[in-house]
């Protein structure tokens, strides 16, 4: 742990400790940051904690501009060492979370609006820093993690599935593996032939949410955090966007989070 993390003059650590607090992820043990941004050397980290900024080569930059730098590998000093860490989550999972449709099922051709949904999920998120700082809270991973396993293409699959009976307007659903995630096929379907833009906004915003939630879950699961003791997926709906998102409050609050779609 950084050193910079002890306060000496009331002999306490600032942060949590990863090991006792089990159900936290342990990234909030470095200030919440990236495992990029973490500054175990004591060497000049990307993030200054004390003023809240963070600096490359000397000189404060934007949010997103860290973000792309240390993703590329890059150091605080301006040199770049993009190798793979063992502290990496999918070290030892070996997969990742990222955003991707099931082989032999045509997709992109079948759900072309929830298609353009699944790709503009990343960039949203990165720009709203409240909802990245409760996606990476609450699954485990670092924010660094949480953007690149929101990218679309690789990784664990979204499937659109038909619930029936008493789970038939349920949003979604991921299974105890944390292999795939799925969202409700009626509202898939419905985004699909939606003619009304506000339709079209507040059902897309809520199979977004629905993939959010489900990627907490996902990824709780495969990080070995505990995710039956309480429902994490809901906990990001209500602090990352002000409220548990359903199919009677997603017109409201996808105009209040700024969601805009694009299809």
């Amino acid at each position: 742990m950084d050193v910079r993390q002890y306060d000496p003059a009331i002999a306490r650590w600032t942060v949590i400790d990863p090991v006792t607090h089990y159900t936290e992820s342990p990234y909030n043990a470095f200030s919440n940051n990236p495992v990029y941004f973490a500054d175990p050397s004591g060497a000049s980290p990307i993030y200054n904690s004390t003023t809240g900024q963070y600096v490359i080569n000397g000189k404060e930059v934007s949010f997103n501009e860290a973000m792309s730098y240390a993703n590329s590998g890059g150091n605080s000093d301006g040199s770049n060492n993009n190798v793979s860490d063992t502290n990496n989550s999918d070290a030892n999972n070996g997969d990742n979370s990222t955003i991707k449709f099931p082989k032999g099922e045509d997709y992109e051709k079948k759900y072309p609006r929830l298609t353009k949904l699944a790709k503009q999920i990343h960039s949203y998120v990165q720009n709203n820093s409240d909802l990245l700082y409760y996606l990476s809270y609450y699954s485990g991973y670092s924010t660094m993690e949480v953007l690149e396993k929101l990218q679309y293409g690789q990784g664990t699959e979204l499937q659109s599935w038909f619930y029936t009976g008493e789970d038939s307007d349920n949003n979604g659903w991921t299974p105890n593996t944390g292999n795939f995630i799925t969202v409700n096929a009626k509202f898939v379907n419905g985004l699909e032939i939606a003619k009304r833009n506000s339709t079209i906004q507040a059902t897309s915003f809520l199979l977004m949410t629905t993939i959010l939630h489900e990627f907490i879950h996902s990824s709780r699961v495969k990080n070995h955090l505990p995710d039956v003791t309480a429902e994490y997926g809901k906990a990001l709906e209500k602090y990352g966007f002000g409220e548990d998102i359903n199919k009677n409050n997603a017109h409201e609050y996808y105009q209040k989070n700024g969601w805009d779609f694009k299809y």
